[in-house]
């Protein structure tokens, strides 16, 4: 209506600005005018009524406002916001206008310098073909930046098109100020536009706000405009955009409420109501349709992420891409054009409408949509409506699961028959697992037991026409009453020559409420990091002393950390140690375990940096109570002593020496200390003796009323005693290293001493001594049985040595726990016995089960159905069997190596490296040798060795050999020392330094598919093959392989025809984006069940956990306990109803069953 004055006024306005030069006019007078600028409010003859748009008008009438609202920002900021909404392609940068811009008629400025106003006079001035008459007068009233004045402006002028009669003026006045807040400048207008008909558009105190905040850039428009025919309209801004994204969003209220969202000079959308599409419109021009006298049709657009959704689930379809030619505000109508027959369908009327159907099938929707004038059009859009993901509940029909027992549940599909047919499978579970096309589900369980309950998983594959899934289940098997932890080595040599001495880690342990045994602590282990290794010494039924690991898996509760019955019911209570996460924080907490009840209750719980390490219940005063002592480190200092049963913190002293013992020394019915500085009163944490030196040693003696205590310093001993309400001391002699405890059985405790290498074997001199109630000693010798030798002082020796002291049986006499050494020079045998005080003579009163396997071993050879184990230690070449017969010995073959051992048929045989430069020899289960190969390698060095298909490969560094496993023949001998992988059902090996197919009896390289050779399905593509394995695919005889390969850096995995080489068609299951490494992922163990290389599971050991994982998806089907100690190598041995898996690990030979 408006859009011819633009460029004028922004010419006029900058002529105003005082920028215009000198017309030699009378601007240049001597004195000085006087000028009054008065505000009046300008007249509006129109319509105050409450606008009602049309909306066949509403995108002419918003186009038509903004270049009204740029014109008064014009005005109002100089400059800064030209073209603010509509981008004008004929903008010119700002100049000044003078009397020589005018082709006609006159411009003069004349400045009123006392009342700070300017005024311009158009007199007749043609600009551009623009006849412009009348005044633009602007006073400066004060200052908002420097180059922003806060102005009242007066315009007062007549626009007439040269050779027409079309006229436009502008009358009243703007009030620009600083603004507030955040607001750099706000301007008010009081303006009537008015043009030769009669028209007018009214800004009554219409408020513009300036910021150039970058997050709230722009201008803000609020306040009422008048149309004179059509009424008011009120303006407000909702908001201004970001920096990211430069605009504003406007509400326009007349009848209804309009909302036009704006990026600036570029775009706009204008929402008229919610019965109407929105107009999309550009800012960029002025659209010339928007004025045309010829209606053109609308162009209806259906728009969709998707074409197709899913039962039951709506989908979005949008009409906002749907348009007007001329801008009109367009009506629409969806509706379903066609579709399956019965189907109950949703179709909202709105722009962007919701579809929603109960069936499957193809489905037609249409838009229709129609402006004021009666153009139209129609568009289709086809939607396939897929069936419903199958769902599923699984019922159980066997409630009670244990190991070696059948389970058994039902499938139960939950969908529909629209959703049908849907079929079963099993995508992933154990070994052995079925079910049938009707959801039943039976399964054998053959898995380890433990002696817990074991978490087995499996997923089910469900699928119809449209959808599959795999649904996840988990079977909790519980431990049968009679599972069974055979221990076939304790590795008791290695560890107990790996931590000696032991003294300041044996405690006694509870084994029953009337016995005790010896508990010694080893060390943290690696996985979990607080788990300790406790190695149990004690008498079992049969009189015979024992030595297992207390804590060989990881119980729920955490570590093992001590047996005592703490609340006095007559049963032996556990307590555990574990690490807890509680969100962002670990926590350590102790869990009592109630001995008879089984449950669990958290007793006390410590940060981080207060970690426990050890615990001990210590036993005081007249009524013997029990209190529990916690220390910090392994080296048993910073005691804190608790109550038992309530766990209420006694005594927490400050000692940071290492604690000796605990007695009630100074008789006051509180607990006391001990250490190497002295004797510390634990109830005001005081000094009650001072060691003047501190002593190596000091022993705590409980006597049949109070204690004593000794302190040791190379051979200088010293005993303190509470007499009289104070500290006696008397200095003794007791020879070297001693041993405390009840060893006559009549109350209180005795010492034994020894003086060492007293005799022509080496033994030493052993004393009794023994204490009155005064504390004063005497001393017996006491003889020695021939079969008693033991070395006092080393806790593992060539004799053997003293583990600790303990009443294993129970009777009130303790007895010495003691281990001889495989190595001892008297064939004595290896293992632990009880020796005791009898008649002034120390005799051996309690046998103890020999070690059968001696320490080291780190491989399974076998692991025979009915139970026979065999195992090796490469280390010493040494094969063994459960029993202890050692099958092979290093004797004679000095240098070699044992590289592997196999079973076949029930035979065992055996592979080493040969004698001098290196062949290979084999040997039968007796260690006669089978043959010895021809060609030799340069180095002892191995770096792969494999049997398989009754081929040996054997690689060095840089050479490798392929040899008959059964005449010793060489097949091949290649300078290649790269990591092969053998096909087990075929004369194929991969060489993944070559990256290459071969054949064992072949000459070199062969065209085959897994080449890079034209044709293959390796062809033209860069891969890295990482692993090769075997499983039994499909439903055909051969077995199929299984590549890991790397391509473009994603880990990838395929399944091959093990004949034709071509791949097998995945199951829907299985992506060759392989979702985990089993190349790379802690070591493969090589072990199927009963050794077959088809199975669908590996056995995997990570540390200290044994995984069973499903070959293809990577999924864990149940993974062990943990481990205090790390797996070395583990096998399974499956029947129809038993299961054994045997493992290696630093605790021995163990298998579960």
């Amino acid at each position: 209506m408006f859009r011819f004055g633009f460029v004028l006024f922004i010419s006029a306005l900058l002529a105003g600005c005082g920028g215009a030069a000198n017309d030699g006019g009378d601007s240049g007078l001597l004195s000085e005018p006087t000028r009054q600028l008065l505000l009046v409010k300008p007249t509006y003859n129109g319509s105050v009524e409450i606008a009602k748009i049309p909306s066949s008008e509403a995108s002419k009438l918003i186009y038509e406002l903004f270049y009204n609202l740029d014109l008064l920002n014009t005005f109002s900021f100089f400059g800064e916001y030209n073209s603010f909404l509509i981008f004008d392609d004929n903008y010119q940068a700002s100049r000044a206008v003078t009397d020589d811009d005018c082709s006609a008629g006159s411009l003069t400025t004349q400045e009123f310098p006392s009342e700070k106003i300017i005024e311009a006079t158009y007199n007749n001035c043609v600009i551009d073909g623009l006849l412009i008459n009348g005044t633009l007068a602007l006073k400066v009233v004060g200052a908002i930046t420097e180059t922003m004045p806060e102005l009242n402006v007066v315009p007062e002028l007549e626009f007439t098109l040269v050779g027409s009669d079309e006229t436009l003026s502008i009358s009243g006045y703007i009030q620009v100020r600083a603004g507030s807040n955040n607001e750099e400048a706000q301007a008010t207008y009081q303006i009537v536009f008015s043009n030769s008909d009669g028209e007018q558009i009214y800004f009554d105190d219409f408020t513009v706000s300036s910021s150039f905040w970058a997050d709230d850039y722009g201008l803000s428009y609020n306040g009422n405009v008048y149309y004179s025919e059509l009424g008011k309209l009120s303006f407000a801004t909702v908001t201004r955009k970001s920096d990211a994204d430069y605009g504003l969003v406007l509400e326009v209220i007349a009848n209804q409420t309009i909302y036009v969202d704006v990026l600036l000079q570029d775009f706009m959308t204008i929402m008229f109501d919610n019965l109407t599409l929105p107009v999309n419109a550009s800012l960029a021009s002025l659209p010339e349709s928007l004025y045309a006298d010829i209606n053109q049709a609308p162009i209806a657009q259906i728009t969709s992420d998707r074409s197709n959704t899913e039962r039951q689930k709506a989908m979005v379809l949008s009409a906002l891409s749907s348009n007007d030619p001329n801008y009109d505000v367009l009506n629409f109508e969806w509706q379903l054009a066609s579709g399956p027959t019965g189907a109950n369908f949703q179709l909202s009327q709105s722009p962007q409408t919701e579809f929603i159907s109960d069936l499957p099938g193809t489905y037609v929707l249409q838009l229709q949509v129609s402006d004021s004038k009666g153009g139209l059009d129609t568009a289709l859009f086809e939607v396939y409506v897929e069936q419903s993901i199958p769902i599923a509940e699984l019922n159980k029909i066997t409630n009670i699961v244990e190991v070696n027992q059948t389970y058994q549940a039902q499938l139960n599909v939950l969908n529909d028959q629209y959703d049908g047919p849907i079929q079963i499978l099993l995508a992933y579970g154990p070994e052995n697992m079925t079910i049938s096309a009707d959801g039943e589900i039976n399964w054998y369980i053959s898995v380890p037991d433990f002696g817990k309950s074991l978490d087995v998983n499996f997923g089910v594959y469900l699928s119809n026409t449209d959808k599959q899934v795999v649904i996840p289940y988990s079977v909790q098997v519980n431990s049968a009453a009679n599972s069974l932890v055979s221990s076939y080595s304790s590795n008791l040599v290695e560890v107990l020559n790996l931590f000696s001495p032991l003294a300041s880690k044996i405690q006694t342990q509870y084994i029953s409420p009337d016995k005790q045994g010896l508990a010694l602590y080893i060390g943290e282990s690696i996985a979990p990091d607080y788990a300790k290794h406790i190695l149990q010494f004690y008498l079992d039924d049969t009189n015979v002393v024992r030595a297992e690991w207390l804590n060989l898996l990881i119980n729920d509760q955490g570590s093992l950390e001590l047996k005592h019955d703490i609340n006095g019911d007559g049963s032996i209570d556990y307590l555990y140690k574990r690490l807890a996460q509680q969100e962002s924080e670990r926590r350590w907490e102790i869990w009592l375990v109630d001995g008879d009840s089984q449950q669990s209750t958290l007793v006390m719980s410590f940060d981080d940096y207060n970690a426990p390490d050890r615990m001990q219940v210590v036993k005081y005063g007249i009524d013997n109570r029990d209190v529990l002592v916690l220390y910090r480190d392994s080296t048993l200092r910073q005691p804190d002593i608790y109550d038992l049963p309530s766990f209420e913190l006694l005594y927490d002293p400050q000692s940071f020496e290492e604690t000796q013992g605990f007695c009630d020394f100074n008789q006051d019915g509180e607990l006391d200390m001990v250490n190497g500085t002295g004797i510390i009163s634990l109830l005001d944490d005081t000094n009650i003796v001072d060691f003047i030196d501190n002593y190596r040693n000091a022993y705590v003696i409980q006597g049949v009323e109070h204690c004593f205590v000794i302190g040791s310093n190379f051979g200088s001993e010293t005993l303190y005693k509470w007499q009289n309400s104070q500290v006696v001391q008397q200095n003794i002699n007791l020879g070297s290293t001693v041993l405390i405890g009840n060893f006559d059985g009549l109350g209180g405790q005795e010492l034994i001493s020894a003086a060492p290498n007293v005799d022509s074997d080496f033994r030493p001199q052993w004393q009794l001594h023994t204490f009155d109630s005064n504390g004063n000693p005497s001393s017996t010798i006491l003889t020695q049985a021939d079969n008693v030798l033991v070395d006092i002082w080393n806790r593992s020796s060539a004799l053997g040595g003293v583990l600790g002291v303990v009443d294993l049986d129970g009777d009130g006499r303790d007895e010495i726990v003691v281990y001889v050494d495989e190595a001892n020079t008297f064939g004595l045998p290896t293992g632990v016995a009880a020796i005791a005080v009898v008649n002034d003579e120390l005799q051996q009163v309690y046998a103890g089960v020999t070690e059968p396997i001696p320490a080291g071993i780190n491989k399974i050879v076998d692991l025979s159905e009915d139970g026979e184990l065999i195992t090796y230690n490469s280390r010493n070449v040494a094969i063994y069997n459960a029993s202890g017969t050692q099958l092979l010995n290093d004797d004679g073959f000095n240098y070699q190596t044992l590289l592997h051992a196999e079973t076949a048929e029930g035979k065992i045989s055996y592979y080493t490296t040969g004698n001098n430069s290196i062949g290979i020899n084999k040997y039968d289960g007796n260690g006669n040798l089978i043959w010895q190969s021809e060609s030799k390698l340069s180095t002892v060095h191995v770096n792969d060795f494999k049997v398989v298909n009754d081929v040996v490969y054997f690689s060095t560094y840089g050479e490798s050999l392929f040899i008959d496993a059964n005449s010793g023949e060489t097949l091949q001998q290649r300078n290649i020392d790269a990591q092969i992988s053998v096909f087990p059902t075929s004369d194929l090996f991969f060489d993944h330094g070559l990256q290459k197919l071969r054949e064992v009896s072949g000459n070199g390289l062969i065209v085959n598919w897994l080449s890079n050779d034209a044709g293959t399905f390796w062809d033209g593509r860069t891969i890295a093959v990482g692993k090769i394995g075997t499983i039994q695919y499909d439903d055909d005889p051969q077995a199929e392989f299984i590549v890991e390969y790397e391509e473009s850096n994603i880990n990838k995995i395929g399944v091959f025809d093990g004949l034709t080489g071509l791949p097998e068609i995945m199951r829907a299951w299985h992506s060759d984006e392989s979702p985990w490494s089993w190349y790379y992922y802690g070591r493969k163990l090589n072990h199927c069940p009963n050794d077959e290389p088809l199975c669908r599971n590996l056995l995997i050991a990570e540390k200290n956990v044994i995984y069973n994982k499903d070959k293809l998806t990577g999924h864990t089907i149940w993974q062990s306990p943990y481990f205090v100690s790390e797996v070395y190598d583990a096998k399974i041995t499956r029947t129809e109803n038993h299961t054994k898996l045997a493992i290696t690990s630093g605790f021995g030979i163990h298998i579960f069953e």
